[in-house]
């Protein structure tokens, strides 16, 4: 059974595959005549829980989508982190500039695929990563299933609509094989440069100390900037799924920033069903190097991995070092359950 449902919004290599060939028909269905069309819902009518100052101030309201479903199930795991590792690596591209042709990210039996749909392509990069965005929250709220979203340009009443390209997670890998590919230019991932898949992270991690509450995550490598994250469990649970999608709107947020611009403010975001908070800041730093945005995310990439590792999923601190210099500390916590002492005083654990 399929489903096909239009939205608007208020307010993500290419491989040529037979691995994915079962939830393929989803992505080169043909669109229903217009007339068939149900009105467009507002994002607000369907995910309820997206952060008020991210899909007022970053998702454009000319920015619409249809949704498509498959009845094959993801696994929540892998599609979660490999949403987080495309977002992650899309951030790098810049804002505005075009996806040339198309991208694909294949780990753990699921697939993430981003087609531009004109020839030049239409298709920013902005519009990917608030694509990609938005399909995993809707499978996050379908039940994990497979989803194709067809991604739209909308000038208003009475103009067409522009197709720009879909985003599509599904089940499988491209090659039989766990995957990064790209038509693009040779992918990057703010910190270090090379192409990244999980067992990439994995490697170019190493922990340096580790206590019943903290560990230090570093990049090793001779082509990196020195990167060092202090990730410190401070006790109260948190949802696997409120951990996720918090994350993942401040790595939306924060791509929309030159990444090598410094973060001059404290930030934070909402998720406000599950009412989880998402902190960071440097202001009460003023050392070089400085907090910069790349640093921001890779940090947030690291957060999740670290918590399967250890199976805890509870509140965190972590702070960032360059070349073993602090530069800046984030939190991320459920509202109203702790107060955080020392935000801005750099305390160490």
């Amino acid at each position: 059974m399929l489903l096909l449902l239009p939205f608007s919004l208020f307010g993500f290599y290419t491989v040529q595959s037979a691995a994915i060939t079962a939830p393929l028909h989803l992505m080169n269905r043909a669109q229903p005549p217009h007339h068939s069309r149900k009105p467009p819902t507002a994002v607000f009518d369907t995910l309820v829980n997206l952060n008020d100052s991210l899909t007022s101030s970053m998702i454009d309201p000319r920015f619409t989508y249809d949704r498509e479903f498959d009845n094959q199930i993801l696994d929540k795991e892998y599609a979660y982190m490999n949403t987080l590792l495309a977002l992650a690596d899309l951030s790098t591209k810049g804002w505005t500039p075009n996806l040339k042709r198309e991208a694909q990210y294949s780990h753990g039996g699921v697939t993430i695929r981003i087609d531009a749909s004109q020839n030049p392509s239409t298709l920013q990069y902005r519009y990917a990563i608030w694509g990609l965005y938005l399909a995993i929250r809707e499978i996050s709220a379908n039940g994990f299933r497979a989803c194709v979203l067809t991604l739209y340009w909308d000038p208003g009443i009475g103009l067409l609509r522009q197709s720009l390209g879909q985003v599509s997670i599904l089940r499988g890998s491209s090659l039989g094989i766990d995957s990064i590919n790209s038509t693009e230019e040779s992918l990057e991932f703010a910190l270090p440069t090379q192409a990244i898949s999980p067992e990439l992270v994995l490697a170019n991690l190493t922990t340096t100390t580790t206590t019943n509450n903290s560990t230090s995550l570093a990049n090793k490598g001779a082509d990196t900037t020195n990167l060092k994250f202090d990730i410190h469990f401070l006790g109260i649970p948190l949802d696997i799924d409120a951990i996720f999608h918090t994350i993942y709107a401040g790595v939306v947020y924060l791509a929309s920033w030159p990444q090598s611009k410094r973060v001059d403010k404290p930030g934070f975001i909402n998720d406000h069903l599950s009412r989880t908070f998402l902190r960071w800041d440097s202001s009460y730093l003023t050392v070089q190097p400085t907090f910069e945005y790349r640093y921001v995310i890779a940090a947030l990439t690291r957060l999740p991995m670290y918590m399967y590792e250890q199976k805890r999923f509870e509140d965190t601190r972590f702070v960032v070092y360059v070349d073993e210099t602090e530069v800046g500390r984030g939190w991320l916590y459920k509202n109203g359950v702790r107060e955080l002492s020392g935000a801005g005083q750099g305390e160490r654990v």
